[in-house]
């Protein structure tokens, strides 16, 4: 099993009409345009998001920004200065986001959000 999650902050999540009863579809087709730290370059979250994007049809070089901060706490203090919109990583730093930080979790991959991971 992947070991990352995707949370965005609730307000970009109200601004693009998500919320837990959304579909897979309607999640991925919200990635268009965010802004998504990842801790590396070509690592595990670098993995994920480019695989949500093309599951989105979307080029991830092109569509939407992935932002390399490759240590959490700095990744958690943009997320609550709103400098992103949301962020690729595991727990418990995503579950930090969440409850901390007024984090929405769009992608659980520990529940089954993603059907192919």
């Amino acid at each position: 099993m992947f070991g990352s999650n995707l949370v965005v902050s609730k307000k970009w999540a109200e601004d693009h009409k998500l919320s837990a009863a959304s579909t897979y579809k309607e999640k991925l087709a919200a990635l268009k345009g965010a802004n998504i730290a990842i801790t590396a370059a070509g690592g595990a979250n670098d993995q994920l998001v480019r695989y949500l994007s093309l599951q989105a049809g979307l080029n991830a070089d092109r569509d939407l920004a992935m932002i390399t901060i490759p240590e959490t706490a700095a990744m958690l203090t943009a997320f609550s200065a709103g400098r992103v919109d949301g962020l690729s990583v595991s727990s418990p730093t995503s579950n930090s986001a969440v409850r901390d930080f007024g984090g929405f979790t769009l992608f659980n991959l520990a529940t089954g959000d993603i059907p192919e991971m």
